[in-house]
């Protein structure tokens, strides 16, 4: 059986929930689509980015279903990771770069 590190948001209580449960652990949240090409393509190399960073708490949001939270991290683009820490977001990059990503999070402990 295969699990994943990577939590589907399905709301915006459940975004907050995640957000205070992750205290001061880097937050990884992925703004992705369903109809997203690259973020499909990217799903398996993401899955062994949950894996190297143990640490960190990894969040999905669908940005057609939860539009509001994709506006407030101003999301122009999918997929985009924003990287929050104590509910404070500290850097984003948007694109399907997985080395991107993993620079970003070795950066940011």
């Amino acid at each position: 059986m295969v699990t994943t590190r990577l939590h589907q948001v399905c709301d915006l209580l459940d975004f907050h929930r995640q957000l205070a449960g992750a205290g001061r652990r880097l937050v990884v949240v992925m703004f992705a689509a369903a109809w997203c090409g690259a973020c499909r393509k990217l799903a398996p190399g993401l899955e062994e980015v949950t894996r190297r960073f143990p640490a960190a708490v990894f969040l999905k949001v669908d940005v057609d279903q939860l539009d509001q939270l994709a506006a407030e991290y101003v999301v122009n683009a999918v997929p985009t990771f924003v990287f929050v820490r104590s509910g404070k977001m500290v850097d984003s990059f948007a694109g399907a770069n997985e080395e991107k990503l993993v620079q970003v999070m070795a950066s940011l402990g």
